[in-house]
C-alpha cells in the first residue's frame, strides 16, 4: 500500500509520499512497479493518490476536468472533488482481485487527498481534503483529518508532529522525519518502495524534492 505522510499548518502543507504500485503481470498475478502518484492541478493545487489504483485513475480523471474547466484555485477545485469521484468511481477499473489474498481489504482500499493554498485570503491559507473508499464497491466519502496525516495510520508520527508548532524549524523536523520513516519502511518491509517524493506548498508555491 501506498505510504502518505502529511504535516497542515495555517500556511504551509507538507506531503511525502513512496511510489510502490501493485500491477497486474502477464501470469494473471501481480507485480512491484514504480508508480507517480502525484498529479498537480494548477499552481496552487496537488492531488495525490494511495491505495488501489482506482485512486491513481480518479485522479487523472479529475486533473482532466479541472484543466478543460480553467479551474486553478481552492475555492473552485475543492468542492467539485467529492461529487466528481462519487459520480465516477463505479465506471473506473479496479484493478486486479485480491479478493484471495489476507490482506484484500486494504489492496482494494484507495484514498485521494487534494491540498492547496487559498490566494484569496491575506496571508494565503493551507488547505487539505482527503476522499476515501474502504472496499471495493464502497461509497467515496470524505475523511476527516487534523494537523498530521498517515496511511496507514502511524500513531507514533501522528503523535509527534501533533505537537509541532509550525515554525520553519518544526517544519525541517517533520519533512526529516517522514523521509526517515519512508527509508524505514522501504528497508524492512515490503510496504514502500522509492523513488520518494516531497511536496511543500506555502505562500511561494508548489515545490517538489525527490530522493531515491
Amino acid at each position: 500500500m501506498t505510504q502518505i505522510f502529511g504535516y497542515h499548518t495555517p500556511q504551509t502543507i507538507l506531503l511525502a509520499t513512496d511510489s510502490l504500485a501493485l500491477c497486474p503481470d502477464s501470469g494473471g498475478g501481480w507485480e512491484r512497479k514504480a508508480v507517480r502518484k502525484i498529479v498537480q492541478l494548477s499552481p496552487s493545487v496537488v492531488m495525490l493518490s494511495g491505495g488501489a489504483g482506482t485512486g491513481l485513475a480518479l485522479t487523472h480523471q479529475f486533473a482532466e476536468a479541472v484543466r478543460s474547466q480553467g479551474l486553478w484555485d481552492v475555492e473552485s477545485i475543492f468542492p467539485r472533488a467529492l461529487p466528481f469521484v462519487r459520480s465516477r468511481a463505479a465506471s473506473v477499473p479496479h484493478g486486479p482481485d485480491f479478493s484471495s489474498r489476507p490482506e484484500a481489504s486494504e489492496l482494494d482500499r484507495y484514498y485521494i487527498l487534494l491540498a492547496g493554498m487559498s490566494l484569496r485570503s491575506d496571508p494565503p491559507t493551507a488547505h487539505w481534503m482527503l476522499l476515501g473508499s474502504e472496499s471495493r464497491g464502497s461509497p467515496v466519502e470524505r475523511i476527516a483529518i487534523g494537523p498530521a496525516l498517515a496511511i496507514p495510520r502511524h500513531m507514533g508520527f501522528e503523535v509527534r508532529v501533533s505537537r509541532l508548532s509550525g515554525s520553519r524549524e518544526d517544519l525541517e523536523t517533520a519533512e526529516k522525519l517522514m523521509e526517515e520513516l519512508l527509508r524505514r519502511r522501504a528497508e524492512q518491509t515490503q510496504d514502500a518502495a522509492p523513488p520518494f517524493f516531497f511536496i511543500r506548498i506555502d505562500a511561494d508555491g508548489i515545490t517538489e524534492r525527490q530522493a531515491s
